[in-house]
């Protein structure tokens, strides 16, 4: 079972991909996205952006 280390927030939308890269040259595999007051992730092209740099 592996264990994944990560910042408990991903950030607004508009740094999500930024935020995400950053997270990746630190070392970090994991991050919480949540959604408490609601999904906030709601443009498509922003989905799909966030979901092409995960998979990087």
């Amino acid at each position: 079972m592996a264990i994944h280390f990560g910042p408990a927030g991903l950030g607004p939308v508009k740094d999500a991909v930024k935020n995400l890269e950053e997270f990746s040259k630190k070392g970090l595999d994991a991050c919480e996205i949540t959604f408490t007051y609601g999904v906030y992730i709601k443009d498509e092209k922003d989905m799909k952006a966030i979901k092409e740099a995960l998979k990087k």
